[in-house]
This record gives structure tokens, sequence and C-alpha cells, in this order.
């Protein structure tokens, strides 16, 4: 049986794509996107700074505890929290600080 999926930009400050939540997802890290599926709505906070450790949250919550969800980040670089633009290896010359690795 096919369920609907819900789809998350990968740096939206939400549930569904933070480090700590631990609801039913899928990271799509090439696309910098997480997917929860419609009918797993909620998922328990493990922030270990968090008042909601323990607590089940909607993925579509949000809370100031919130890092990027390391699937997602993937294994590359990049900041945990989602302030920044992500550079990517054609973006060489646009004056912004580059990883190591992709120099």
């Amino acid at each position: 049986m096919l369920y609907e999926m819900r789809d998350f930009q990968g740096c939206s400050r939400c549930c569904a794509t933070c480090q700590w939540w631990e609801g039913e997802r899928i990271a799509d890290a090439a696309h910098g996107r997480v997917e929860t599926p419609r009918h797993a709505g909620m998922g328990f906070c493990r922030s270990p700074a968090s008042w909601w450790i323990g607590r089940a949250k909607q993925g579509e919550s949000r809370c100031c505890f919130w890092e990027q969800w390391e699937l997602v980040r993937g294994a590359r670089y990049g900041p945990r929290h989602c302030g920044l633009v992500m550079l990517g290896p054609d973006m060489r010359d646009s004056g912004y600080p580059i990883p190591p690795r992709l120099r």
C-alpha cells in the first residue's frame, strides 16, 4: 500500500527536519529534503537541551532547539543550523567563503 508523503525542505526549522525528532521520516540528502508519511504525524523529541524531551510533537512543530538532521545535512560540510546559504562547487567565484573540501 502506498502512502501519501509530506515533503519538507531540509533546512526548514520544523521537527521533521530536526536531529532530535524521532518520528517516521525519510532523508533525501541529494535534494536537501525530508519526507514523512501522512499517517505518521507524531514523533518524540530527544533534544537534551529542550523542555520538549520525551514528549510527542508533530512533524510541522517548531522550537528554538532545532538542529538540522545529520542525514539531510550529510557527512559533507555545512552548518548545523540553517542560517547560511550552502554553497556548491559551481559557486566557487561567488565571493562567499568556500569549505576547505571544495577548494
